[in-house]
């Protein structure tokens, strides 16, 4: 792993319950395990995201949705989700507590 240019943007990973469709500034993409809708419907992730924006600058985030609309989740999304993170160039995985 070589170094990071001060001036690259950190890649930081959520995995959760998804994003509110109307959010887009730093988003650079999302994934959806659940089989439900991509977006947000009860909020956690979305509260998430606003927390690492609200600390965080210069930062590209990918949003991994794991939970349903109850915010519940199997074992498979979440290890479909680590996963595919393990071939991506991310930096910080974030998966608040649920």
């Amino acid at each position: 792993m070589g170094k990071q240019d001060i001036l690259d943007k950190i890649k930081i990973a959520v995995i959760d319950s998804g994003i509110d469709k109307s959010l887009k500034s730093g988003i650079t993409e999302i994934h959806n395990y659940t089989g439900e809708d991509e977006f947000d419907l009860n909020r956690h992730g979305t509260s998430a995201f606003n927390y690492i924006m609200g600390y965080c600058q210069n930062i590209d985030v990918i949003i991994c949705k794991v939970l349903n609309s109850s915010g519940k989740s199997e074992s498979s999304p979440l290890v479909a989700a680590l996963t595919d993170l393990l071939d991506t160039n991310v930096n910080i995985i974030c998966m608040p507590p649920l």
